[in-house]
């Protein structure tokens, strides 16, 4: 099947690229006055206009030769531009509004998720929004608000696992399972950052640094970037244990990872500093997080002595330095590393969030992928168990560069290997400079000014 891609942009060209067949990448536009074209490239992605979702527009749906969509559909679309409104109001500014359209995303169980457009700070983008209940009635009333903006790393296809036996184990590293017949004892990576990490850092900082600039003024706002560093380490530590990873294998993931850790985390500090100036916002401190650190001289110690560590142990050990990990030893402990890696963002959040003492407001913004929303509700459902003080709201912004695939970024890299992307005069690019074509430092939005 050929490699396609679309990238929401007003400029509407394309790049071709002979090998094995044609290779087509559009530079699409959404047209506000046509909602309802499906996204060519997307068949699980519809863009919708406001017509289509009002009961009582009986003549504009037959005018279209549309169906009338399912009332779950309506209310579902009302009640996403019903929280960007409610947004707006509790940032006390007018500077962020819904627009007329929204996409329509079909996931492979037939559920339907809507993100519907969203202005701020001179730009149109398609968002999720979730809150939790102990919210305040504005953001006047805190003492500090925290951004924290997460990216995975890696893909997919930019680790290998390669086995004693000489083969090359097909399935993703981090997807592996213990099995003492396939001993890993070589990770290979590409040194290059991949479509996913360079969209996500952009899209998240760019986010972030427009709702930064309608806070009102005066509150002091910290933004926290959360890249893995040990929780990757964790991901493949039970393999070692149970003998599925050499130890120069998993000394050899760790450096890999702690390369890609900062080369990640300064990416989207250099992307969030460069919104935020062009937003004309200079107070944040921004601090890219190692949340795991305590774990490492554990970890380094079990490597050097042997053994393995149990996820008892390893909470029991984040329990000494942080009390949020309480919450997790009492609620549910996990049964793996994996699990404990996993929790961990959850439990961040906590930290984040959660009032520290008696009295302080504390509000936390996370500005993620829209694959990481499980983190904000594992974190609500913590906070709930331990009744604390938690005050979050998350923002979803959906990618402009989409794929096929479940309307899910491409985790290939610019070369993986022969995938190169090129333009009719032989020109390549690379993820940085198809990501800077459609996220520039000030852009206007290609659906007009939002006001439906």
């Amino acid at each position: 099947m050929p490699l396609k891609l679309a990238i929401f942009d007003e400029q509407a060209t394309s790049v071709t690229h002979e090998e094995g067949g044609e290779v087509r990448f559009s530079w699409q536009e959404l047209d506000a006055d046509r909602g309802d074209r499906p996204l060519e490239i997307a068949e699980n992605l519809t863009v919708v206009s406001l017509p289509q979702f009002d009961e009582s527009v009986k003549s504009s749906n037959a005018a279209h030769g549309l169906t009338p969509p399912p009332k779950q559909d309506v209310r579902a679309l009302r009640r996403g531009r019903d929280r960007i409104h409610w947004f707006a109001e509790f940032l006390q500014t007018t500077d962020l509004n819904p627009g007329g359209v929204a996409v329509r995303e079909t996931r492979g169980d037939d559920s339907v998720v809507f993100l519907p457009q969203v202005n701020v700070g001179g730009t149109t983008d398609f968002a999720l929004l979730r809150r939790t209940k102990k919210l305040l009635k504005k953001v006047s009333e805190y003492d500090r608000v925290t951004f924290v903006l997460g990216s995975c790393l890696f893909s997919a296809r930019s680790v290998r696992a390669h086995l004693e036996n000489g083969s090359r184990l097909d399935a993703p590293v981090l997807d592996v399972r213990p099995d003492p017949r396939h001993v890993i004892h070589e990770i290979r990576s590409d040194p290059r950052p991949n479509l996913y990490e360079v969209q996500v850092g952009t899209m998240v900082a760019r986010m972030a640094a427009a709702l930064a600039s309608v806070l009102p003024t005066g509150i002091p706002v910290d933004m926290v970037v959360q890249v893995p560093r040990v929780q990757y380490y964790l991901q493949l530590f039970d393999l070692y244990a149970q003998g599925t990873l050499t130890r120069e294998a998993l000394e050899h993931w760790m450096g890999l990872v702690d390369g890609r850790h900062e080369l990640q985390g300064g990416a989207i500090e250099a992307y969030l500093r460069r919104y935020l100036a062009a937003n004309e916002v200079h107070t944040p401190h921004i601090h890219v997080s190692d949340f795991l650190a305590d774990l490492v001289p554990l970890i380094h110690s079990k490597i050097a002595h042997g053994g393995r560590i149990e996820p008892a142990e390893a909470v029991d050990c984040l329990t000494g330095t942080n009390p949020f990990w309480r919450v997790v030893a009492q609620s549910k402990m996990p049964t793996s590393l994996r699990e404990v890696a996993n929790t961990s963002y959850a439990v961040e959040y906590l930290d984040l969030g959660a009032a520290q003492q008696a009295g302080e407001k504390r509000l936390l913004i996370v500005v993620e992928d829209v694959s990481e929303h499980r983190i904000f509700t594992a974190a609500d459902g913590l906070a709930r168990k331990a009744d604390l003080d938690f005050s979050s709201c998350a923002v979803y912004p959906m990618g402009r560069v989409l794929t096929p695939w479940n309307g899910r970024l491409m985790s290939a890299y610019y070369r993986d290997p022969g995938h190169v992307l090129v333009d009719q005069d032989g020109i390549q690019y690379t993820p940085e400079e198809i990501v800077e074509a459609v996220y520039p430092v000030r852009d206007e939005g290609p659906l007009g000014d939002g006001t439906g």
